[in-house]
């Protein structure tokens, strides 16, 4: 039995095409199971789905919901996570081209009203009134914290102080069972329960002792990587501090219409977009400690 792989119509051997909505007739094992992944303008759907099928999507397609009156992107049901996380990376790339776009178009009028160059990104006057930008500074966005996040040269000195400690426990232990042993400890044990607990102890403390010699070569290893991070942070405050400016980040959002308590979000989930073209290969935990730090920077007014 061949069924249409659009609008599920079975049909009997001999016909190949649907009489309803002309796609090719396939067999039933052939049936992907789809499920509409976001709806919107067609071309839209189109760019997304180039974006998809980029990154190693397979079977999408676009669908028009006459129920709905609305254009679907359809996914293959067991790419649904995958398809959510590069959907999410995509609409932020996307919003951070909208708001250069239409930062650049400002740019271009107020060049040619003015008979000046064209200014540096994020670099020009938002035209807000005073009153407005006191109301706007009085906000207080609800804030999500990284404090959770360790950075290369936090996890070092952690990893080399239990290294140490650990050592320390494990050689004291092994000194302490020899004298033991040896009788020179005035703890007498008799017969099997003297080896038994000798090889118990013994075990233990030279498992300490392994561990610190691997905390302690994780600590070095953590150490060279903080070099590298701290550098890399270095270099990303200095960008920011010369391209992103607050009061032109929240024109290119627009945030004079939004509600005050999306402002933090929207902000973040630009600045983490921009940064992480201009940065390729962030780690995405520090470089959410990252924005998170420069955030008050950006926009001392909270």
């Amino acid at each position: 039995m061949l069924i249409c792989p659009k609008c599920r119509n079975e049909y009997r051997d001999g016909i190949t095409v649907c009489a309803d909505c002309g796609c090719q007739l396939v067999s039933e094992k052939e049936i992907v199971n789809k499920l509409p992944l976001t709806f919107g303008d067609e071309e839209e759907l189109a760019r997304l789905k180039e974006y998809l099928e980029y990154n190693g999507l397979k079977d999408l397609e676009i669908a028009y919901d006459e129920k709905e009156a609305v254009h679907e992107l359809l996914i293959n049901e067991k790419d649904k996570q995958k398809a959510a996380k590069l959907g999410t990376v995509y609409m932020q790339q996307e919003q951070v081209r909208q708001a250069e776009e239409a930062v650049r178009m400002q740019e271009e009028q107020e060049r040619r009203e003015a008979g000046k160059p064209q200014p540096q990104w994020f670099g020009m006057d938002t035209g807000e009134s005073e009153e407005k930008k006191k109301d706007r500074q009085q906000a207080q966005p609800m804030r999500r914290s990284s404090q959770g996040y360790r950075n290369k040269s936090e996890q070092a000195a952690e990893n080399r102080s239990s290294a140490w400690t650990l050592l320390i426990v494990g050689g004291l232990g092994m000194v302490a069972l020899v004298l033991l042993l040896t009788g020179v400890l005035p703890l007498q044990l008799q017969g099997s329960n003297r080896y038994m607990i000798g090889g118990i102890m013994g075990a233990m403390f030279v498992i300490f002792i392994v561990m610190g010699f691997v905390s302690l070569k994780n600590s070095r290893q953590y150490a060279r990587e903080a070099d590298s991070e701290n550098s890399l942070k270095s270099t990303m405050e200095k960008w920011c501090r010369e391209n992103l400016e607050g009061d032109r980040v929240d024109a290119s959002l627009q945030l004079s219409t939004a509600p005050e308590e999306e402002w933090y979000f929207r902000r973040v989930a630009l600045l983490k977009a921009v940064l992480n073209r201009q940065f390729v290969n962030l780690d995405q935990d520090f470089l959410d400690h990252f924005v998170d730090d420069m955030y008050d920077t950006i926009f001392p007014e909270g």
